[in-house]
């Protein structure tokens, strides 16, 4: 798990039916549905232009501090992770600094440690790194 300060960044997928991610390109791959993998199968973080990875680290920050004011949680308890279409997209080279900046970007989040089912949503930010919507998906 790549730390970003107070929360996480896991690179990993988002369940089915949080809603489409921002436009990244006409060529960009479809979301695919995926679960958070066990710690023993998370992915490695690859590195990418040193602008891109502060913005997804600022962004992916910014989704965190908005859910641990929306939930009143830690910000230790709360993971966040590129939902697997983006980060497919940007691992390719289909989206670059200028289409996120345009676009925005979006996470997959979760609060492990609240009582069962764990909270887990959708962070939507935009290209300045503020957050346009937080969704939860339902139980």
């Amino acid at each position: 798990m790549l730390s970003i300060g107070p929360g996480s960044l896991v690179a990993a997928g988002l369940p089915a039916g949080l809603g489409a991610e921002p436009a990244v390109s006409p060529t960009a791959p479809a979301a695919q549905p995926a679960v958070r993998p066990a710690a023993d199968q998370e992915l490695p973080v690859p590195r990418f232009d040193p602008q891109l990875e502060a913005l997804i680290r600022a962004s992916s920050l910014a989704c965190v501090n908005a859910l641990v004011a929306r939930f009143q949680v830690e910000a230790a308890s709360v993971e966040v992770w590129l939902t697997p279409g983006l980060r497919i997209a940007i691992e390719g080279g289909e989206a670059g600094l200028a289409s996120l900046r345009s676009n925005g970007l979006a996470f997959g989040w979760m609060l492990p440690g609240r009582p069962a089912p764990a909270p887990i949503g959708l962070c939507r930010t935009k290209g300045n790194g503020s957050v346009i919507a937080i969704e939860q998906q339902p139980d």
